[in-house]
């Protein structure tokens, strides 16, 4: 596929990102403060790395959480690769 072809908007672009991942790809760390509370900047967290994944593909999107699930936070599972206490 020509450079072009990669930079083109729209559906043949997510089309390549999503069916070509070369070895030496980008990988992508998250860093959050956490992302398990029903706050608004959690709730972004989750929709960003939600859609790294899909864009990127989850096994090059490592998440870190200083804050981990507690009682009061989200009720759904939510994977990362490593969260605090």
């Amino acid at each position: 596929m020509t450079v072009s072809a990669r930079l083109r908007w729209g559906r043949e672009a997510s089309v390549f990102a999503s069916t070509e991942r070369a070895p030496n790809a980008l990988r992508i760390l998250y860093l959050t403060p956490g992302c398990y509370d029903k706050g608004g900047i959690s709730r972004y967290c989750r929709y960003q790395i939600q859609a790294l994944r899909e864009n990127h593909g989850a096994e090059r999107v490592t998440v870190l959480s200083l804050l981990g699930p507690d009682q009061n936070g989200f009720e759904e599972p939510f994977a990362v690769s490593w969260r605090g206490g």
